[in-house]
């Protein structure tokens, strides 16, 4: 007897088919797995609910996914709900419940996450998926196991790795040792020859297409990724209440505060910020202590100006419409509106979103004449922005520290990734390092 697995889409959904067949390659039985996902709103909040294939609630989903991980950021507990929904999806194939994992099961997991088969074999895949998304989804069983204080060890199971970090105070790295997941997939990073960063010369070349394109949300969106080096999601989820400018030893600075509120979207998300559940915590002392202040140059504050003037000036006449903008208000007193609004909207008056915004940069990008990533994060579109405003930065000499502080990372070893030069600038300095090594050699011929 043969047992095959297929897996096919259903929407966003991985489905399977479990088939078996006789000698003949005759069916004897066949079954469907649908692990269905869910979200729900509950006090402005997302929830997840993760129903089996009698549409019961998966024991220790939801406490997982609501509770334990709450404070994680929008993006992350969505990744950590499709991870879940992918494991009771292999459950359910092998019959095997997560209480009685062996270090078998374990390897029979990762080879199902790449698609190379169970204890079946698996006819066709819907995904593939590279060993970094494999790494997450392993991460996910492995805390989630924690979670539910399963005493299985092969969860735990572990071996000793050294890594290089970059010293901050010697030019020389020095060596880490860390314990790394026993089932860990090895990671390739590669030298895919797409741009890493912006260069100066393509932001201005974009900035210039949304100019003539009368695209104020994409010039703004430019200049706040490229020029402040902020993230997508924190650009997105700027309010007009975010928008400050204060006097200092008599000259006036212009800056914006990023921040997480409760109704912000997925795509709205400021990393390493707070995410509140309840109004109450606006107010309390480390929420404001944590929100950065970025400072902002005259121009781009008063283009900021001016688009709200623009923008939402016109949208202020009509108030069914505008209210699709609405946001909470973290209770600034120098923000005398009666309502707050997000500060980048669509045609239609309602926030910018991320899964928008990414389609109309591909398509500067293909207008432009710049390569688009296949699907590889770290060339991620929006990304190389920031990137670029932190290649620039060191370029021009600025000190790694005060690129850290400005780009908002924990550690300045997060800072040294992003001196990636694109494989035409290592070309540039090695042929200037080659060349330079020639006069020498005439030099000394000479001599």
């Amino acid at each position: 007897m043969a047992t095959s697995v297929s897996e096919f889409k259903e929407g966003n959904a991985s489905c399977f088919v479990i088939e078996e067949k006789d000698e003949a390659g005759k069916t004897i039985s066949k079954r469907e797995i649908r692990i269905r996902l869910r979200s729900i709103q509950v006090q402005g909040q997302t929830r997840y609910l993760l129903y089996d294939e009698n549409m019961k609630v998966i024991p220790g989903t939801w406490g997982y996914l609501n509770d334990h991980i709450a404070l994680k950021a929008p993006n992350t507990r969505k990744q950590k709900a499709y991870s879940l929904r992918q494991l009771y999806s292999f459950i359910g194939i092998i019959r095997t419940p997560l209480d009685q994992f062996t270090a078998s099961e374990i390897m029979q997991y990762r080879q199902f996450l790449k698609g190379l088969g169970t204890k079946s074999s698996i006819d066709s895949r819907a995904v593939l998926r590279d060993n970094s998304t494999i790494n997450m989804h392993l991460e996910t069983m492995r805390d989630y196991a924690s979670y539910l204080h399963l005493e299985n060890s092969c969860f735990r199971e572990s071996v000793p790795s050294r890594i290089l970090l970059p010293s901050e105070y010697s030019d020389e790295p020095f060596e880490k040792e860390v314990a790394k997941s026993a089932f860990s997939m090895p990671e390739y990073k590669g030298d895919g020859i797409a741009p890493r960063y912006i260069s100066e010369d393509e932001y201005v070349r974009l900035r210039q297409l949304a100019t003539a394109k009368g695209d104020a949300a994409g010039e703004l969106l430019f200049d706040l990724m490229y020029l402040d080096g902020l993230r997508p999601g924190e650009a997105l989820s700027l309010t007009l209440e975010d928008i400050k400018e204060d006097i200092v030893n008599g000259e006036y600075i212009f800056y914006i505060i990023l921040r997480n509120r409760i109704s912000d979207k997925d795509f709205q998300s400021s990393k390493n910020l707070p995410h509140p559940e309840t109004p109450f915590e606006y107010r309390r002392k480390d929420y404001d202590r944590s929100a950065p202040r970025i400072v902002l140059d005259e121009h781009t504050y008063e283009q900021i100006l001016r688009y709200i003037d623009d923008v939402h000036g016109l949208l202020k006449n009509k108030p069914d419409i505008y209210a699709a903008s609405l946001a909470d208000k973290v209770g600034d007193e120098d923000f005398e509106s009666e309502e707050n609004h997000y500060l980048l909207l669509n045609k239609w008056g309602r926030p910018l979103s991320g899964q928008a915004w990414s389609k109309r940069l591909r398509e500067y990008f293909k207008e432009c004449g710049l390569s688009v990533d296949t699907g590889v994060r770290k060339n991620n579109l929006s990304h190389r922005f920031r990137h670029g405003f932190a290649m620039h930065q060191l370029k021009n000499g600025t000190d790694p520290i005060d690129v850290q502080k400005m780009m908002r990372h924990r550690s300045i070893s997060s800072i040294l990734i992003y001196h990636n030069p694109t494989v035409e600038e290592e070309m540039e300095m090695k042929k200037a390092f080659q060349n330079s090594l020639k006069e020498d050699i005439q030099h000394g011929t000479k001599a």
